[in-house]
């Protein structure tokens, strides 16, 4: 877990403060980033200007009180597991980038951060002569100058001088244990944020996956009501087709039978009127079966009570006349009759002698029919 640290402005911060420039304190922030840590502000009015500067998430700090420098690490409570211990992490780049500290602290509010606190720290005031007031440390340059100037001399060993190390020194108070402990703290919240993503994205797939089948689990409903639906509509317009056919064939049957029965009753009004003239009913061609196994053509007619067989419309000398008077004579059609079932047909019983008749059509059989009953005086 790298971080970006090439902000310039950290530096220039950085050492205004150890070269004791007027600035005595910065904070550096992510600033909504995951591992960009940059300047977000300086000051040079001490710890409580800092702690006003300070934000709800992590911060790292760098502090000059006096002549002690204090390096702050600050993790709000409201930060995550992950991101804290990634900042715990990230807290060694930014030590190894401000080497010069004489204490590290890390801090989860304000409050923590009191002037008292940050006194006790960093231990301000000890090690003093009493009644000696500290005079203005020497400036960077000048300390550097000394530097070199003692390690290039040859001459005796020089006088103790407190040297500025990136190692914390007994004093800081931190040991080198609780950092190792720290760090494997951030590398098991790592790991577990690991964990947690990989099983944030398997719950991502179960859920992918449940929705997909519920989605599908629905489509499949749909189409099943819709295909009943279909179905319903399908029937009940069949229903309705079915039922307009039948309608339809009874208007056509009742038309059929109105017109029959007014061709009828005009047959019958003709009828009458010949019978009142003495004229024929009904005359024209028919096949009769009679005591045979064959049929014959003949040409008829109908008179009086009388129906006159003839051999040729032209020979009209021999005829056989059925008596259609009498009152054992019987007519009725042989459509549907289960001895001889014939369309077209009808039978004639006069005297106990049956004579089997075929028209040509339905219509023909009709009036025959009519003409015959009216020569009997058979209601029809």
């Amino acid at each position: 877990m790298s971080c970006n640290l090439q902000d310039p402005r950290i530096l220039e911060a950085y050492n205004e403060i150890i070269d004791y420039e007027p600035t005595d304190w910065l904070i550096l922030g992510y600033n909504d980033s995951r591992d960009v840590i940059s300047l977000y502000s300086k000051g040079s009015n001490g710890l409580s200007e800092f702690r006003e500067n300070l934000r709800e998430e992590v911060l790292f700090c760098f502090l000059r009180l006096e002549d002690r420098f204090l390096l702050v690490t600050y993790i709000s409570q409201q930060v995550s597991g992950f991101r804290r211990a990634r900042a715990l992490v990230h807290s060694r780049s930014v030590a190894a980038l401000m080497p010069v500290n004489n204490a590290q602290l890390t801090a989860t509010m304000p409050s923590e951060l009191s002037d008292t606190n940050i006194y006790a720290k960093l231990k301000v005031g000890e090690n003093k002569v009493p009644g000696k007031t500290s005079s203005r440390p020497l400036s960077m340059s000048k300390r550097n100058s000394m530097r070199l100037q003692n390690a290039s001399s040859n001459s005796s060993p020089p006088s103790p001088v407190p040297v500025e190390s990136i190692s914390q020194s007994p004093e800081s108070g931190i040991s080198e244990e609780p950092e190792i402990i720290e760090h494997e703290e951030a590398l098991q919240a790592e790991q577990r944020y690991q964990e947690e993503l990989q099983q944030r994205e398997e719950e991502k797939v179960e859920q992918e996956r449940i929705n997909e089948m519920e989605r599908l689990r629905l489509e499949r409903e749909e189409h099943e009501r819709q295909a009943a639906a279909d179905a319903q509509e399908q029937e009940r317009l069949a229903l309705e087709e079915e039922r307009r056919r039948a309608a339809q064939a009874e208007a056509d049957r009742q038309a059929q039978e109105l017109k029959a029965q007014r061709e009828k009753e005009a047959l019958e009004r003709n009828f009458t009127e010949a019978e009142r003239k003495g004229d024929v009913l009904l005359s024209g061609f028919v096949s009769v079966q009679n005591k045979s196994p064959f049929w014959r053509r003949r040409f008829f007619a109908i008179k009086g009570s009388n129906m006159l067989l003839y051999r040729d419309i032209e020979d009209k000398r021999q005829a056989q006349a059925l008596d259609l008077s009498k009152s054992s004579t019987i007519i009725r059609t042989l459509t549907g009759d289960h001895d001889i079932n014939m369309p077209n047909a009808i039978q004639v019983r006069v005297q106990g002698d049956e004579f089997n008749m075929f028209a040509d059509n339905n219509e023909q059989m009709r009036v025959l029919v009519t003409a015959l009953s009216k020569a009997a005086g058979i209601a029809n």
